[in-house]
């Protein structure tokens, strides 16, 4: 079995670029980050990629877990794309690892040793798809009547009462 590709997502940048966390952004950066954080543990669910997502913040570099996804905060004396361009050279010696920015010289960097480049439009067509692709897989209904578990002595005593007999 082939290995999954390895994202790094630039957590600021694609905040930046995309319409649907700038609106919580400008209300609350920690809203639209922890947003980011379940849509890409939502996609990692698909199966085709291991996700590291980096944001530029915190006293102290931070690691942690959310779901299959690696959240990383740079802490106060690094940068996001520090911590990006030491993954990417560490990460794509063995493995297959694409970058998520838009940040023209982070991708001129990263692209040395072939790592490839996705758009936060791209990253959103992903989020897009996998959504749908979800909705199509789910069971059509959820709903659970209670009659059909109970044993038919209990519904023919229940159907006597709701007829008053």
């Amino acid at each position: 079995m082939p290995m999954k590709t390895i994202l790094i997502v630039d957590g600021h940048n694609v905040l930046h670029k995309l319409e649907r966390y700038r609106q919580l952004k400008n209300q609350k950066f920690q809203l639209a980050a922890d947003r980011l954080v379940v849509d890409l543990v939502n996609l990692s669910g698909s199966g085709d990629f291991e996700i590291i997502v980096v944001f530029d913040g915190g006293r102290a570099t931070t690691e942690s877990e959310v779901g299959d996804v690696k959240v990383i905060y740079s802490g106060e004396s690094k940068s996001a794309d520090s911590i990006i361009e030491k993954l990417v050279f560490k990460i794509a010696e063995n493995r297959t690892v694409a970058i998520c920015t838009l940040d023209n010289a982070q991708q001129k960097v990263v692209s040395r040793n072939g790592t490839s480049r996705l758009s936060p439009r791209e990253l959103d067509s992903l989020f897009t798809d996998n959504r749908e692709e979800n909705q199509e897989n789910r069971p059509k209904s959820t709903r659970f009547r209670v009659d059909s578990r109970l044993p038919d002595s209990v519904r023919d005593k229940l159907e006597k009462i709701r007829r008053g007999l």
